[in-house]
């Protein structure tokens, strides 16, 4: 019925905080997304370009920089063990030169370096990153608890989020066709997880997530929308 319908996109509002983002730009945005994916249910349709030629390379970075804190006393604990040998295979997939630099320039050189890079770049983002992650598996891990029994992953990435949820939870990585090749590359698909080929800048949600055959709508379902919106823009209303 419309109610269950509705409800399948629910994000309720202590799910917003953390999974909007830092910014109350990027919640309103969040917001905005909720709200229209109410009104329609029909799914998200947006109304800005995304460059689809072949997998995000902006998606592999930000992932990589799980990696650096592998061997951080204070960070190392944020980053998932199980997800990140995928993370690295994923991202020597997409950029070829970050596996020959792991594998030439010894570790500790190459970790300073980048820290280097992210001091002049934007300093503080990759304990940002990590502890953002670390947010989202703990909320998630809450939802699950307590019913939830989808998760939706919006612009997913190479981050592998979905290994760290319980197998009796069905999760839907949404991304572009080029990025999910890279991932199914070196990481194949579970059955509890499926790996959702989309461009929301010009295809429905919903059509996407039903097309595949596993999603219910009238189950409790978490979307994790963490930096999409803003990446998209403004929705087509």
């Amino acid at each position: 019925g419309q109610r269950s319908e509705v409800d399948a996109f629910r994000v309720e509002s202590r799910h917003a905080e953390i999974l909007a983002g830092p910014s109350s730009r990027s919640k309103r945005a969040a917001w905005r997304t909720v709200e229209t994916t109410r009104a329609r249910r029909a799914g998200l349709r947006y109304n800005r370009q995304v460059p689809s030629s072949g997998p995000s390379t902006t998606a592999a970075l930000v992932a990589s920089t799980l990696l650096l804190l592998r061997d951080d006393p204070a960070f190392h604990g944020l980053v998932d063990d199980a997800a990140r040998d995928r993370i690295e295979a994923a991202v020597r997939t997409t950029i070829p030169a970050f596996g020959t630099a792991i594998d030439r320039v010894p570790w500790a050189l190459l970790r300073r370096a980048a820290f280097a890079v992210e001091r002049l770049v934007s300093p503080g983002f990759i304990g940002h990153y990590a502890l953002r992650k670390h947010a989202i598996r703990e909320h998630l891990k809450t939802a699950t608890e307590s019913g939830f029994r989808q998760v939706v992953l919006l612009g997913a990435g190479f981050d592998m989020l979905s290994r760290s949820l319980p197998e009796s939870v069905t999760t839907f990585e949404v991304d572009l066709a080029a990025t999910q090749a890279a991932k199914r590359a070196v990481s194949a698909p579970t059955r509890h997880t499926h790996y959702v080929s989309a461009d929301l800048a010009h295809e429905s949600l919903f059509d996407a997530l039903r097309n595949t055959g596993a999603f219910d709508p009238r189950a409790r379902t978490v979307f994790v929308a963490e930096q999409v919106v803003s990446t998209l823009g403004a929705i087509d209303r």
